[in-house]
């Protein structure tokens, strides 16, 4: 009886280290793709800091982690768009996803990238899951394209009224 109660303890220990090292590979899973997505991926508390995030804020933005973590994630956005970026932290507060919301951050050498986002509230435990795509170069893209569709408007409008 007691062989079969200590093999059955080593089986029990066994399956409790197999299942401790299974949950350590999975953390190092979900931190090593945390850190390797382009994506600004990263939790930010209700408080209104960013509490954590991936090495492409860095990239996108400029600023070491260190400086994002350090102040308010609303003095990072354009000062156009604080009252909107305000009104989409009321709708987290509230429990709602928010999918598609864009505004612009500032960078450190002055610029600003228009960054497209997708924020889910945790509300139990006061956090903001956020992933940002930048989507500066496709906005601009955007812009350049109906700049020149205005102007062979134009164009075309003043061929046809000389003829």
């Amino acid at each position: 009886m007691w062989a079969a109660e200590k093999a059955a303890s080593a089986r029990n220990g066994l399956i409790v280290a197999d299942s401790i090292a299974s949950e350590r590979s999975t953390a190092q899973d979900s931190d090593h793709f945390f850190r390797l997505s382009p994506e600004l991926l990263g939790i930010a508390g209700f408080d209104g800091y960013l509490k954590s995030i991936n090495p492409a804020w860095t990239k996108t933005l400029g600023f070491s982690s260190a400086e994002l973590l350090s102040k308010p994630s609303l003095e990072w956005v354009h000062p156009e768009d604080r009252d909107r970026t305000r009104a989409a932290a009321l709708q987290i507060g509230k429990s709602e996803t928010i999918i598609g919301f864009r505004n612009r951050c500032r960078c450190r050498d002055g610029t600003y990238r228009v960054l497209e986002w997708q924020m889910t509230p945790l509300n139990e435990r006061q956090i903001i899951y956020v992933s940002g795509h930048d989507i500066t170069e496709s906005v601009a893209t955007g812009e350049a394209l109906r700049d020149l569709s205005e102007s062979l408007a134009t164009t075309l409008n003043s061929i046809l009224v000389t003829e």
